[in-house]
């Protein structure tokens, strides 16, 4: 790739029912990186999309953005067009390359089947009502044109050049809202990603408290905001630079990361990027990227997308069964984020134990391990309030994921004196039962 070079101007050609005349838009180009359309557009030229919208149309031309439009939205295309360049520009620097192709951005009427929206292979899909500014409520307060939605979708196209892939497409979606913030700043759109961003800590709070378990009241397909809000917190962590340096890891990669785009096995393509991912951001300094990944029970080894969160039968979590710890002891426990029951029975605070109860606790709830609170008192030894958890109607035979019960778990830990205590409650269990059903026969 060649080195960028940024001109003071750029000259635009815009074409209007065949008529071209050159509009200054004082946008910098990179003088030897003009982008090739790609050869499969649908509508390549004015005559194919004037056709399609049945109206006269216009071409706004970069050398890294193409934008069509009507002809009668042409002064709000203008506006809109420079805030595209202007982020494509802030794109390039963050993420290091260009994208695949020119970027080109479609206007439809609303009553067109190509109106729907998305993006594929570097073509934006748009309504003309993006281009109402008047009723825009940025515009209207800020003079600013509401353009997140173009951003997200040109940060998808970066991206997806790079083949990096890590929570869905929240790789995009964090630099899009990076850039937006920068290029198209405004009180409205900082509130609106306030709110987002509270909305997804909410959810990973709901997650980690629900046993790491993504909440059941939540659509399947909006389980990436647990990635999300975890790719929040390392560029908090780490500083501005966050995103920079993580793509300058992805570039050191490129061989190995085009080398798995082209693996046909769907799962197995995205897995292998995904790891190498995963690899490029742990090699961020004072992240402990995969420490935190497996601190809050995602796999180091599965994308997100190869768990098919969207199909019936996805059991909300983020690691596959077949990657499970082989022993319930290997699991690492937050205390600081278990259940209050949970925290108090792993705490061996009894009177705190005996008080949720009383409260109406459910003694007998799992996390994803299959962890009760019986359980982790017994980790820990606490014998007097894996008592008080009896007492308070705890199953003595319950079992985690592993098929161990409070008493496995006790003896495995060496807490020798609560694992006889729990063994003999398991025994009088057993023989009670028995007993029970010798008098029913």
């Amino acid at each position: 790739m060649a080195k960028s070079m940024y001109l003071r101007s750029v000259v635009v050609v815009v074409m209007l029912c065949g008529i071209s005349f050159a509009a200054d838009t004082n946008m910098p180009i990179e003088k030897q990186e003009i982008l090739r359309l790609n050869p499969n557009l649908k509508f390549p030229t004015l005559a194919r999309y004037e056709a399609e919208i049945k109206k006269p149309g216009l071409i706004l031309d970069s050398n890294c953005i193409c934008l069509f439009a009507p002809k009668e939205k042409a002064q709000e295309a203008k506006i809109v067009f420079k805030y595209l360049v202007q982020a494509y520009k802030e794109l390039y620097r963050i993420i290091g390359r260009h994208t695949e192709y020119k970027i080109v951005v479609y206007h439809f009427p609303e009553a067109n089947p190509n109106f729907s929206g998305g993006t594929s292979n570097c073509t934006l899909w748009y309504g003309v009502k993006n281009l109402d500014l008047a009723s825009s409520e940025e515009w209207k307060k800020f003079h600013i044109p509401h353009v997140s939605g173009y951003i997200e979708e040109m940060a998808h196209n970066f991206v997806s050049g790079t083949h990096a892939q890590f929570g869905w497409e929240m790789v995009g979606w964090s630099v899009g809202v990076k850039v937006t913030s920068k290029v198209a700043a405004n009180p409205l759109l900082k509130n609106a990603i306030h709110a987002t961003r509270q909305g997804q800590a909410q959810t990973f709070n709901h997650y980690v408290q629900g046993g790491y378990v993504f909440p059941g009241d939540l659509p399947p397909n909006q389980c990436d905001r647990i990635h999300a809000y975890i790719l929040w917190q390392c560029e908090q962590k780490y500083g501005p630079d966050f995103w920079p340096n993580f793509f300058k890891e992805i570039a050191k990669e490129q061989e190995s990361l085009a080398t798995a785009a082209v693996i046909s096995d769907s799962d197995r393509n995205r897995n292998e990027r995904y790891q190498i991912t995963v690899e490029c951001f742990n090699r961020l300094h004072g992240l402990n990227f995969k420490e935190m990944l497996k601190k809050n029970q995602i796999s180091l080894n599965t994308d997100l997308k190869s768990l098919h969160p969207t199909d019936s039968g996805w059991n909300r979590k983020f690691v596959p069964s077949r990657e499970s710890p082989s022993t319930t002891s290997s699991v690492i426990i937050d205390s600081e984020k278990l259940p209050p029951l949970h925290r108090a029975a792993y705490m061996g605070d009894g009177a705190k134990v005996k008080q949720l109860l009383a409260e109406g606790a459910d003694v007998c709830s799992k996390n994803c391990y299959g962890l009760t609170a019986l359980h982790l008192a017994a980790m820990n030894g606490h014998q007097a309030t894996a008592e008080a958890l009896l007492n308070g109607g705890a199953d003595i035979n319950a079992r985690d994921e592993q098929r161990q019960t409070a008493a496995d778990l006790a003896k495995k830990k060496g807490n020798e004196g609560t694992a006889k205590f729990l063994s003999e409650k398991e025994s009088q269990a057993s023989k009670t039962l028995k007993e029970s059903n010798f008098i029913i026969n």
